[in-house]
C-alpha cells in the first residue's frame, strides 16, 4: 500500500488519466490516531456555504499565487490538504500542439526499489531536473561587440574548456526560442556562469544576477581599464581584472578550479 497507509476502500485499478469529478486516490492524516489513510476522493471543491455537489465541478483548479487568499481555497489548503500519489504526468510540448505524457522516468520509478511520488514529489523533481548543477555547461554572459570576440575565442572558451566543461555563449547558440526565454532556460541549466562585465552591458549584470539567485556560482571578470565603472551593488564580489588575454585565461582557468574544481572533460593543452 502506498506510504504505509490503511485502507478501507474497495480495491481500485490504478487510471492512465484522471479528471476533475472522478474518484481519486488521496493520502490523509487520521485526526485522532498517528497513521495515514487511503481513500477516494472527487476531484472538486465544494464551498462551505455551497447547498450542493454542482459547484464542485467548476473549482477544480486553484492557482497557486492566490489559493492562500481566495475565500473558496483558504481553509482547505491551510487545514485540509493531502497527498495524491502518481507515477507520471501530462505536460504540454512547447513546440508541438500535443500532449506528452512524461512517466516512470529511471530517476525517479524504480519498481524493485518500491519508490513512490506524490504530486508534489513530481514538482520537487522537476525542479531538480531543470537544476543545472550536474552539468557540464557554463553560460557566458559578456558584451557581444566584435572587440570582445578575441576574449571570448582566446581566453574565456580555452579555459572552460580546459577546466573540463562546455562553454555557452547564447549568440553563438542555435535556437528557435525567444531569445530571452532561451537565455532563462540556458541559465536554469547550467552548472555556473562566467560573466565578463567589460562594457558594463544590461543583459550581463541580469544574467549574473538571475544565477546568483539561483544560488550557483558566478566567476566575475572584468578588464583592468573597465573595472572602475562597475556598479557598487557588484563592487563586493572578487572580480578577475585582467589587462591581456593571456593573462584573463589563466586567472580564470585557476579560478574555476578552485571553485568548481576540475570537470569531466578536462582536456590537457600542449
Amino acid at each position: 500500500m502506498f506510504f504505509d497507509t490503511v485502507s478501507d476502500e474497495p480495491e481500485w485499478n490504478p487510471r492512465y488519466n484522471i479528471a476533475p469529478t472522478q474518484p481519486v486516490p488521496v493520502i490523509r492524516q487520521n485526526r485522532k490516531e498517528p497513521r495515514r489513510e487511503l481513500s477516494l476522493m472527487r476531484w472538486g471543491l465544494i464551498p462551505s456555504w455551497a447547498k450542493d455537489m454542482s459547484s464542485a465541478a467548476m473549482m477544480i483548479n486553484a492557482r497557486s499565487e492566490t489559493a492562500a487568499t481566495k475565500p473558496a481555497f483558504r481553509d482547505p489548503l491551510a487545514n485540509r490538504r493531502c497527498l495524491v500519489p502518481a507515477d507520471g504526468f501530462y505536460e504540454w510540448s512547447r513546440h508541438e500542439a500535443a500532449c506528452v505524457l512524461v512517466r516512470r522516468a529511471p530517476f525517479i520509478q524504480n519498481k524493485n526499489a518500491g519508490t513512490q511520488v506524490t504530486m508534489k514529489g513530481w514538482e520537487r523533481i522537476q525542479y531538480i531536473q531543470k537544476s543545472g548543477r550536474d552539468s557540464k555547461r557554463v553560460f557566458v554572459a559578456m558584451w557581444f561587440d566584435g572587440s570582445m570576440d578575441e576574449v571570448y575565442d582566446k581566453a574565456i572558451a580555452p579555459a572552460i574548456s580546459r577546466a573540463g566543461y562546455l562553454p555557452l555563449r547564447i549568440d553563438r547558440h542555435p535556437h528557435v526560442n525567444r531569445i530571452d526565454d532561451e537565455i532563462i532556460g540556458q541559465i536554469k541549466r547550467c552548472r555556473f556562469m562566467v560573466a565578463d562585465f567589460t562594457g558594463q552591458r544590461h543583459s550581463v549584470y541580469f544574467e549574473a544576477g538571475m544565477m546568483h539567485g539561483l544560488a550557483r556560482n558566478v566567476i566575475w571578470m572584468c578588464k583592468n581599464d573597465d573595472l572602475k565603472d562597475v556598479r557598487f551593488d557588484v563592487r563586493q564580489f572578487a572580480f578577475i581584472a585582467y589587462s591581456s588575454v593571456a593573462e584573463a585565461e589563466k586567472l580564470l582557468y585557476d579560478k574555476i578550479l578552485a571553485i568548481e574544481g576540475e570537470g569531466t572533460l578536462a582536456i590537457t593543452l600542449t
